[in-house]
């Protein structure tokens, strides 16, 4: 054998990289729905990463950011974050007034308090003249 033809042997091949799919909907900044609906349509080998996640060969990032539909998906995956934004501002308020309400409740119970000490302490009598 000749030196050429031992270096080729003992090249190695490469191994081929994975990615798990929710991984690769985040690369992509897209909804990972849309992802998923991409890779049952292609059928790629599938493999496990060490959390048992499910990963596509990692040349399907470079795959789908060309594909014509890419655009599309991104402004979904866009307009859905914009409604979970919204939501979530939304929640924040919900529970900023819900803390503002129950303060002004323990003020209102010490003006009740102080309302109902006043009124066994007098008379009604005293009331009337």
């Amino acid at each position: 054998m000749t030196k050429r033809a031992a270096a080729v042997w003992q090249k190695k091949i490469p191994e081929r990289t994975y990615i798990a799919i929710e991984d690769l909907a985040n690369k992509l900044g897209l909804l990972e729905f849309d992802v998923l609906l991409w890779l049952v349509s292609d059928d790629p080998e599938l493999a496990l990463d060490h959390r048992n996640r499910p990963c596509v060969p990692a040349d399907y990032a470079e795959t789908y950011s060309t594909k014509a539909d890419y655009q599309v998906a991104l402004r979904k995956a866009l307009l859905a974050e914009q409604e979970r934004r919204r939501n979530d501002e939304a929640v924040g308020l919900d529970e900023k007034l819900e803390i503002i309400r129950l303060e002004l409740l323990k003020q209102y119970k010490v003006y009740i308090l102080d309302l109902q000490k006043f009124h066994l302490g007098t008379s009604h009598d005293q009331c009337y003249q």
